[in-house]
């Protein structure tokens, strides 16, 4: 059975390491939860008006000079969210609270070690966010979780390939802000992409075959 796909924005607004979030209050099913400020695209929009509409609904602050930034697809057991991301960094106004929500600047290293937040802000963390705040790159995330937010898996793509200074502690880091049982797998595939080569593929090459002969011995 096809999974319900929803279309929706979100939009990151961004001032030095900060961001605008919005908090869920008590009575929301997501209560307690850090979001990026976005919605659904309603009929007549574009995903850019819907992105300034949605943050000043969520938030109370108008946003200028966005800058369209790429595809973050969110697959959960039931259906998928497709949202056209943007970035800003230009806007007037400060962050309000709202019936459903209140809205406040955080800071991106200390949003990244809260126990509640929403799978799209994983976008923000070191090994992702240059294809978000590059104004050279644009990037296509998808995401797979569970109902709690816990991320199972992610593909992701930039336009051109990712900083190769990035070093394994900050891979490590990257790892434990998502606490996934992948979460081995995900941090050797990183550093594989920091630092392939020729050489470093025929090693592998060499020390699979080798692993194999051994177990085939032992096995003997």
């Amino acid at each position: 059975m096809d999974k319900p796909i929803r279309k929706a924005v979100r939009c990151y607004l961004i001032k030095d390491n900060e961001v605008v979030v919005t908090k869920y209050k008590k009575g929301n099913k997501k209560e307690g939860y850090y979001d990026i400020p976005g919605g659904k695209i309603e009929e007549g929009e574009t995903p850019k008006q819907t992105a300034i509409r949605e943050m000043k609904e969520e938030t109370g602050i108008e946003i200028q000079n966005l800058k369209y930034k790429g595809i973050m697809t969110i697959e959960y057991p039931d259906r998928m969210f497709i949202f056209d991301t943007f970035i800003s960094k230009e806007y007037e106004g400060e962050p309000q609270e709202f019936e459903e929500n209140t809205s406040e600047w955080i800071d991106i290293d200390e949003l990244l070690k809260k126990e509640k937040i929403l799978s799209n802000i994983i976008l923000l963390d070191k090994c992702l966010i240059k294809g978000l705040i590059d104004d050279n790159r644009n990037f296509n995330l998808y995401i797979k979780v569970d109902e709690q937010e816990n991320i199972l898996g992610i593909d992701y793509n930039v336009e051109k390939i990712i900083n190769k200074n990035i070093e394994k502690t900050h891979l490590e880091e990257k790892v434990t802000v998502y606490n996934t049982e992948f979460k081995d797998k995900l941090l050797w595939d990183l550093i594989y992409i920091e630092t392939f080569s020729l050489i470093l593929d025929i090693k592998i090459i060499l020390m699979t075959v080798i692993a194999i002969f051994s177990e085939n011995i032992r096995d003997d």
